[in-house]
């Protein structure tokens, strides 16, 4: 066997002590691009859903969605609890879960008229906050989950499948735990059958594991699926890295298009409100230049609105003392 050169072990010691390459910011852009081009938010969100709640995930989903189309001038922040529509949708190359969620955001629900705002202030009934917004999970959702179908990331809608794998467990789950004691306790447990004893229990059994520990979405995942899921996760992993230094992009316009593009990214995998602190710093170093989330800033940060809106969609916590009334579209 070869002996091992001392300039071997210098190569590698300086390999592992080394600092991190510096990406480009046009090969950074390229890469989130291609993520964007493969699967919107929503895809993403779903994706990367696994044994997750589905309600809060696709209310998170559709509020890191809402920035994404703010970061393309699609719709403009008015402040941190209202957004305004900036273009017509049907002018736009806009994938079809895209379009519906513009559409729900500006139709008023009574009246079925388009209108130019939409309101995420909270609205308290009660002492719970109000789900102003609710009705767009279900819509947004099936339509996402067909976009992965059709696009070949998944078998089938991942989602849709997992709710019924949820059901079935329950429609198990139930009759065999009923069965159970109502047999345990007609016969006294002297005659029951050894056989139909252990068929109720088992199908009681197998229903809870089944309805409790949710099936993972990750089943209905194609290799593709399971690719880009992946791709997503280690490009999420290149942005942590790029947090952990100094800023390592220049203060041109490109960079800051780049900061900006990959906020909604970045809040789809839990460092948004770190990232829009890099995206302001690196905004300060030239305010010249163009931004279309910093120029006219809500007032509390853009990850407040997206907290708003996941509030209105899938209330979570109960009221605070800066409670408000609102929601809804408005004209």
């Amino acid at each position: 066997m070869r002996r091992r050169r001392p300039t071997d072990r210098k190569a590698d010691t300086a390999a592992t002590t080394s600092p991190p390459r510096t990406e480009s910011t046009a090969q950074l852009q390229r890469t989130l691009d291609s993520l964007y081009d493969q699967a919107g938010l929503l895809g993403h969100g779903l994706l990367a859903l696994g044994r997750a709640n589905a309600l809060e995930s696709v209310a998170r989903s559709i509020a890191h969605q809402i920035l994404h189309l703010a970061t393309r001038g699609l719709v403009r922040l008015v402040d941190d609890r209202t957004i305004q529509s900036a273009t017509d949708p049907a002018s736009e190359n806009l994938r079809p879960d895209e379009r519906l969620l513009l559409r729900l955001l500006f139709t008023d629900r009574v009246d079925r008229i388009p209108v130019r705002t939409a309101s995420f202030a909270a609205d308290y009934k009660g002492g719970h906050q109000v789900a102003t917004w609710a009705h767009l999970v279900g819509p947004v959702r099936r339509s996402a989950d067909e976009e992965l179908r059709r696009a070949g990331w998944a078998r089938t809608r991942p989602v849709s499948a997992r709710g019924c794998l949820r059901a079935l467990g329950v429609l198990c789950f139930f009759p065999g735990l009923s069965g159970t004691l109502v047999l345990a306790q007609t016969t006294g447990g002297a005659s029951l059958s050894p056989a139909v004893a252990i068929g109720l229990c088992y199908g009681a059994l197998a229903g809870a594991g089944v309805a409790w520990f949710a099936p993972s979405t990750d089943w209905f995942l194609t290799g593709e699926g399971r690719r880009v899921r992946d791709a997503a996760r280690t490009y999420a992993g290149r942005l942590r890295e790029i947090l952990a230094r100094e800023d390592p992009l220049p203060p041109d316009q490109a960079s800051l298009s780049f900061y900006e593009q990959a906020l909604p990214f970045a809040m789809l995998h839990g460092f948004g409100p770190e990232w829009e602190d890099r995206l302001r710093e690196h905004f300060a170093l030239d305010t010249n230049r163009h931004s279309v989330l910093l120029d006219d800033p809500p007032a509390h940060g853009l990850a407040a609105l997206a907290g708003a809106i996941v509030g209105t969609i899938a209330p979570l916590r109960p009221p605070g003392a800066d409670s408000g009334g609102g929601g809804g579209g408005g004209g």
